[in-house]
Order: structure tokens, then sequence, then C-alpha cells
């Protein structure tokens, strides 16, 4: 826990520091789609500004929601609500280039929470719970423009969430924090994907 606080301390120090000069006006903007939160019940688009020729921040703001009769992807979950964002750096690798595009280096804070209804695989018990979860991620990532405004994004890196329960009723946590699928799984994890929008 001490690690975790302290990794997301300083991410927050760098993501507050000015890393372009004030005078200079941002000259692109993106929106992107993130596809595979689909799979999860989740919707992500990214919204991303450059502050100066190779610095851009992210926002990504995310929602789930899945409250059919029918369990969802992760058998474990009868429904799901929620919500959150998070905020990267984005640093271009080549300063050459006047455009936004090829190699770079992202790092992020995030947070989300989630309204649970939860089963139990050997019960078959169901439980309420709400997740709220900090998270922070290290990325590399390969962007490229195709037709002036179309733009493809590939990514991956590693991070790391801290989950914890701030309401439950039904069966006991212990049951839940299993697998990096879980929407309340604490620990270090893989993260990747990639990004399709336009830019301006």
């Amino acid at each position: 826990m001490q690690k975790v606080n302290i990794i997301l301390a300083f991410l927050a120090l760098q993501l507050l520091q000015p890393v372009f000069p004030q005078d200079e006006k941002p000259r692109f903007y993106s929106v992107a789609l993130v596809p595979q939160y689909l799979f999860v019940s989740g919707l992500r688009v990214d919204f991303e500004y450059n502050i100066n020729k190779n610095n851009w921040i992210q926002f990504a703001p995310q929602v789930y929601q899945n409250e059919s009769s029918g369990r969802l992807i992760n058998s474990k979950y009868r429904s799901v609500n929620g919500t959150g964002c998070m905020v990267s750096h984005k640093i271009f690798l080549y300063k050459e280039r006047n455009s936004p595009e090829g190699a770079y280096f992202s790092y992020g804070l995030g947070y989300n929470y989630f309204d649970l209804i939860s089963v139990n695989q050997q019960t078959n018990l169901t439980s309420t719970l709400r997740v709220d979860a900090l998270s922070s991620d290290i990325t590399m990532g390969y962007q490229f423009i195709a037709s002036q405004r179309l733009l493809f994004d590939i990514y991956w890196g590693l991070g790391t969430k801290y989950s914890f329960i701030t309401h439950i009723s039904g069966i006991g946590t212990e049951t839940y924090n299993a697998t990096v699928y879980d929407f309340d799984y604490s620990g270090n994890r893989f993260v990747g994907g990639f990004r399709i929008g336009f830019i301006f």
C-alpha cells in the first residue's frame, strides 16, 4: 500500500509540473475511441491536445453499464454500473516531426468507481458492492495518421491498481479479489490496446 501511494504521489507531481511555455497555444486536438472497453461493458473516449510540439495531455473518461439479466463477459458479475477518468502525459520521441505521429511514452493516473452485483460461483448467492479504484499506468505506443485526419494508435505497458470496497451487502469480500479481469482487482497488471479517432 505504501509503495502504491508513493508511485501515485510522484506521478501526480509530474502531471502538475508545467512542461511548455505559457505563450505557446495548442495546435492539435484529437478524439479517439478505445474499442476493447466494449468487451467489459464499458465505453472509453480519449480527448487529447498538445501543449507544445511533442507533449500532449490526454483525458480518458469511461462509463460502464450492463443491467441485463444475463451475465457479463466475466461470469462473476450479474450487473455493473460505473464511471471514471484517467489523465496522462504523452511524450512523442521524434522532435523533428511536426505532426503527432510516431513512437511515444506515456504515464498517467486514474480513478474509477463501480456499483456491482456479483455472484458466488460456489453458492450462487449474490451481493451488492461499490468498488473505488486508483490506478497508474506507464506505456509505450506508436501513433500514425492516415488521410490527414484519421489516427490509429497501438499502445502497451505496465500499470498498478488499488481497489477497495466502500459498501457491501451479501457474501464476504474474501471471494472477490481474484484476477486482473475483475473490477475490484488490486495489484500489478499489463495494459495494452489500440485507439482509432480523428485529429483536428
